[in-house]
């Protein structure tokens, strides 16, 4: 058994959403969804807002350029609202998040509230994020998962070389 007392782990979701604004333009959006308990994979860098605002319900936190696709006109204000799945989607934050390769607005959210944004399919999680609790241990401790599950395990090195590959 590779549970906690080998590593913490946390859920991650990344995937496509449509956003909507009330006037009726809409977007896709890469939609990550946060492990609910501890918000691992939050951006870095808020210029309004806290990540920690994002447990509020139907809470999401958009990067700039997202915003002004939105909201071109104007400061940036919080509390604004858009509807992702007939549901509401209200912006407590603004970052400065990494541009992905693809040119589409980037929004964070709890897992939770991501599986709701996107609708539903059996099986929603994309990773689930382990650290070893012992340094140096990565490539044991992804052995273990991958012998135990059948599922890929990669550390997060080899992870992010993944990505750009």
């Amino acid at each position: 058994d590779w549970s906690s007392d080998v590593c913490s782990s946390d859920l991650l979701f990344k995937g496509m959403a449509t956003a909507r604004d009330d006037g009726g333009q809409f977007r896709a959006v890469i939609l990550m969804g946060l492990d609910d308990a501890t918000l691992v994979g939050a951006p870095r860098r808020m210029l309004q807002g806290r990540v920690e605002d994002l447990r509020q319900p139907d809470a999401v936190i958009i990067d700039l350029a997202g915003y002004r696709f939105f909201y071109p006109e104007g400061p940036v204000e919080l509390g604004k609202v858009l509807e992702m799945n007939d549901r509401r989607a209200r912006i407590v934050g603004v970052c400065d998040a990494s541009p992905p390769f693809q040119t589409f607005p980037v929004m964070f959210t709890r897992y939770s509230n991501a599986l709701n944004f996107v609708g539903t399919e059996r099986k929603m999680m994309s990773f689930v994020l382990a650290e070893p609790q012992d340094e140096g241990k990565e490539e044991a401790v992804t052995a273990a998962i991958a012998e135990k599950t059948g599922l890929q395990a990669l550390s997060g090195r080899r992870f992010g070389a993944k990505t750009i590959q």
